[in-house]
């Protein structure tokens, strides 16, 4: 199911706040990182900018996977995410 509207989604007592992104890319980073700031959630995942950014802000991630067809960036991919312990692994599509 696609969901037009930010979000929070619950998984193994994780909490993550899924949004897609506005206006320009600066906007948008800096919007997630505020919400991961105000709100009590694991993480924030956006996308938008079709640009990859993982970083780890305390026991926290904000994460942008980037994009997986490369038509943008020249660039694939896809991030896996370790919920136990919010471990990251870039996985680059060729």
């Amino acid at each position: 199911r696609l969901l037009s509207n930010p979000c929070i989604v619950e998984y193994e007592n994780r909490s993550f706040y899924l949004m897609h992104g506005y206006s320009s890319t600066d906007f948008t980073e800096k919007l997630a990182r505020a919400v991961l700031e105000k709100l009590d959630v694991d993480g924030v995942f956006y996308g938008h900018t079709h640009r990859l950014l993982i970083d780890r802000i305390g026991d926290r991630i904000l994460l942008n996977p980037g994009e997986v067809c490369g038509y943008l960036t020249g660039r694939s991919t896809v991030v896996i995410l370790d919920t136990r312990d919010l471990s990251t692994r870039v996985i680059e599509l060729t």
